[in-house]
């Protein structure tokens, strides 16, 4: 896909286009016409662009859902519920509750206990053998 864009969100699914692997972007600014033709012949002859698609394509493809079914779906639902809307949850959370941060800060606490344990238990047993072969020493040389 030879992408141009002009204004609004495109320049971003432009990116994201470009970033799947499955376009080219041009710049109108710099439009040529070798720029052009080196736009489609990278398309035509580079396969990498039509293997991408194509996984592309089966991704999108691979719905639980038609999309025809869930818009229609959407516009009964909103006839049959007025005062309600589409909204997501996640538009009435927070940023931590959004991105989960509360766990990952939980799982870092449980982490850095079972660290700190580990740590205690590796000083009290160092203490042990150390103070055990010290008295076994003293006894030793007063013998």
């Amino acid at each position: 896909m030879i992408v141009m864009p002009f204004f609004m969100d495109q320049k971003f699914n432009t990116e994201i286009l470009v970033a799947k692997g499955v376009g080219i972007y041009l710049d109108i600014k710099i439009l040529s016409t070798q720029s052009i033709l080196h736009a489609v012949e990278e398309i035509l002859y580079n396969e990498s662009y039509t293997k991408n698609m194509k996984q592309l394509s089966t991704e999108f493809r691979d719905r639980p859902i038609p999309p025809l079914d869930l818009a229609v779906w959407g516009i009964e639902y909103t006839v049959r519920h007025p005062n309600l809307t589409l909204a997501t949850p996640l538009k009435f959370q927070s940023w931590v509750e959004r991105n989960q941060i509360d766990v990952y800060a939980f799982l870092l606490l449980i982490f850095f206990a079972i660290l700190l344990n580990i740590f205690f238990v590796i000083k009290l047993s160092i203490n042990f053998f150390y103070n055990h072969i010290y008295t076994k020493l003293r006894k030793s040389k007063q013998a």
